[in-house]
């Protein structure tokens, strides 16, 4: 019974499970840091790129000015990545800035089409026109 006590604990055992628990430490790490690059290498990818903005349903507000909005929100970057992907386009954000920028928008929908941003807008009905420099819904 002491021998088997006395091999489980010997100093070469020891030092081969050290080895061996370091090996799977190293390997475990190397595994984390391909999958956060692979991660990182999917999001450079021109295959998840949003290739352009296109809007619809306005009539009073210029398309280009939103347009404008959006692709600066997209042109952003978080911890050296575009905004720019399909995959983690600031969505809320862009309604939310289009929502505030322009009283006359009611609501908006965002969705991918061919690897566009479509913003749709659905704009507030007038009850009567106020314009003195510029024109405002009443």
């Amino acid at each position: 019974m002491n021998t088997r006590k006395a091999l489980i604990n010997s100093p070469r055992l020891r030092a081969k499970k050290r080895k061996r628990f370091f090996v799977f430490v190293i390997i475990f790490f190397l595994i984390v840091l391909m999958l956060i690059g692979g991660f990182f290498y999917l999001l450079q990818v021109d295959f998840f790129k949003i290739q352009g903005v296109s809007v619809r349903g306005v009539k009073v507000i210029n398309e280009n000015d939103i347009r404008v909005e959006a692709e600066k929100m997209l042109a952003e970057t978080y911890f050296g990545i575009s905004r720019n992907n399909i995959l983690i386009y600031p969505k809320s954000r862009i309604k939310e800035k289009i929502l505030e920028v322009f009283s006359v928008a009611k609501s908006t929908f965002l969705e991918i089409e061919d690897k566009q941003l479509v913003i749709t807008i659905t704009e507030k009905k007038p009850e009567a026109l106020w314009c003195q420099e510029e024109c405002f819904f009443v």
